[in-house]
């Protein structure tokens, strides 16, 4: 009691002393101050008192025995956490609630002014809680909610927090990530580890400041090709994925620098791809063709007369005009580190199906309708494969 009566004492720690149940409300008197630490006790309630420590900054709760219950239906929840609290600690920063009991994020959380909020190690299973007109704290910098048991995250939760710059959901139930291009000015660090992810959204190429992205041991097939846009990312790590096949996995081992560059590679593929496609779309396929055989004879006029031993004029032979396909030749270029490169990647139409285990490079995967479809390139001849269905693959 005597140190709970220091007034002009500005930081507490309490750890380990086998505090039991509530606080003491003596707590009070410690008005100034500004950090208290009550991690790895007993403790499952904190007391009204304790909303006189309006100079707090920092609140160590973690490795208690908070718990909040109540029905679903009801707008109520037992006070682990008392409201009165987010309305009084204006001045708290960090809160952290690890490794407690806790069902969802504490109603009063939604009232501080927090910039980091550690609630990993409990039993949340959805965010936001479900009472879904409480939103968080928009000026939250830090959100720890990893080893939950969460499976679900609204979309609004996330476009709420502008100032994000680490979130951590690794070790829950996710079969989906909401779209997160409302963090593409403030992300730093995204891990999403050890879930149940079945696709990445697309939208993760948007956080540009991205240094850290963390995605491994899920169920998702491929990776966003947009994820190249993401040039200051120093540490990747899609290892422990079975079902993934894009990017190939002798990529995943190469480091950071080399896997950005394979996924920039792809990205600029598909966006010439895409350009072709749309420019093609503007005229007929005939009118292409007559365009491409114009300028090849015009070519060949160029080219110097040949003779025989005789000097006799030999006459050229006419070329066929080239198809429609073959707009879509492309170059791909070997980049810093070693990838393979292939120069004159030429289609060609009779090139219907592909046989199984043939050795190929995954370009784009897209869907048109009801239809899913996919261009490759052959790793060895460098034939490129375009818009494939699962049903243009054959036993050889």
């Amino acid at each position: 009691d005597s140190v709970l009566r220091t007034t002009t004492l500005l930081s507490l720690g309490m750890s380990r002393n086998d505090l039991v149940g509530v606080l003491p409300t003596s707590i009070e008197c410690l008005n100034g101050l500004r950090l208290l630490d009550v991690s790895h006790n007993k403790i499952t309630h904190l007391p009204y008192a304790l909303t006189a420590l309006k100079d707090l900054q920092e609140l160590n709760l973690s490795h208690n025995r908070m718990a909040n219950t109540c029905r679903r239906n009801r707008m109520e929840e037992e006070m682990c956490f008392p409201m009165e609290l987010g309305e009084t600690m204006a001045g708290l920063r960090t809160l952290l609630l690890a490794h407690n009991k806790l069902s969802w994020v504490p109603l009063a959380c939604m009232s501080l002014p927090l910039h980091i909020l550690d609630v990993s190690h409990n039993d949340l299973e959805f965010l936001p809680d479900f009472q879904r007109h409480h939103i968080m704290p928009d000026e939250l910098k830090v959100f720890n909610a990893g080893n939950n048991h969460i499976r679900e995250m609204d979309s609004a939760f996330i476009h709420r927090l502008k100032s994000l710059e680490v979130f951590i959901v690794e070790t829950n139930l996710l079969e989906h990530l909401p779209p997160l291009g409302s963090l593409s000015e403030t992300a730093k660090m995204l891990w999403a580890g050890q879930n149940r992810l079945r696709e990445i959204p697309v939208s993760v190429g948007k956080l540009t400041k991205l240094v850290s992205l963390r995605l491994e041991a899920n169920l998702f097939q491929t990776v966003p090709v947009e994820i190249g846009m993401c040039e200051r990312l120093e540490d990747i790590n899609l290892l422990n994925n079975p079902h993934l096949y894009q990017p190939p996995p002798e990529m995943l081992v190469r480091g950071p620098k080399a896997l950005l560059a394979f996924l920039q590679r792809l990205l600029q593929a598909t966006s010439t791809h895409s350009k072709e496609v749309e420019s093609a779309a503007d005229v007929s396929a005939e009118e292409l063709e007559a365009e491409l055989f114009a300028e090849q004879s015009l070519n060949d006029e160029q080219e110097e007369e040949e003779y025989d031993d005789t000097g006799t004029l030999v006459p050229k032979k006419k070329k066929k005009p080239p198809t429609k396909t073959q707009l879509f030749a492309s170059a791909m270029q070997q980049d810093a580190e070693g990838i393979p490169i292939h120069h004159q990647v030429q289609v060609s139409e009779s090139s219907a199906v592909l046989y199984l285990n043939q050795p190929c490079y995954l370009l784009r995967v897209y869907q048109e309708g009801a239809n899913v479809f996919a261009d490759m390139e052959h790793r060895e001849t460098g034939q490129l494969f375009v818009r494939i269905k699962h049903d243009m693959v054959i036993q050889p």
